[in-house]
């Protein structure tokens, strides 16, 4: 069957299809630009609220310190240096030494060292420590005896103060 042979299933749809309105690349500009004040605006709103957002905060620093854990060596010279039972061990040894960083007594160490109790925010806070456990993170880089201890503050040297 040639292509010239084909008959149309409904001669309506062909008449349906002609009288549809044909759209233009005008039609679409015409629609776009009769709503541009409302888009405009809806723009520049949420522009005008991002650049408020942004200079109303109050800037926050982050200062990152990497130290090197090294377990203590065991002496393969003597006897019971060889076989020592309460020598650390790698699966358990950093992620022992993770938590003491954070742990209560180095957290007020910091806070003594820095006199961070009498600053603020530390001195309007109900619970100082807890406060700059928060803001002290540490973390293990992998595969590694590294950790990278950071610390975030609104001033920069405060900031790089704590991670030390």
């Amino acid at each position: 069957m040639d292509a010239d042979d084909r008959v149309p299933s409904s001669p309506g749809r062909l008449d349906a299809a002609a009288a549809e309105p044909e759209f233009h690349l005008w039609d679409y500009i015409a629609v776009v630009l009769k709503r541009l004040p409302l888009a405009a605006a809806v723009f520049g709103g949420v522009v005008l609220m991002g650049l408020l957002y942004t200079l109303t905060r109050t800037p926050t620093y982050r200062a990152v310190t990497r130290i090197l854990i090294n377990p203590t060596a065991v002496d393969l010279t003597r006897a019971e240096g060889a076989v020592e039972l309460g020598a650390p061990t790698g699966a358990d040894f950093i992620p022992t030494q993770v938590k003491l960083v954070t742990s209560a007594p180095v957290l007020d160490r910091v806070l003594e060292r820095l006199n961070l109790r009498e600053d603020a925010p530390f001195a309007d806070a109900r619970d100082p420590r807890r406060m700059l456990a928060e803001r002290i993170t540490v973390a293990q880089v992998r595969g590694t005896r590294l950790l990278d201890i950071s610390a975030t503050a609104s001033d920069p040297k405060r900031a790089a103060a704590i991670a030390n």
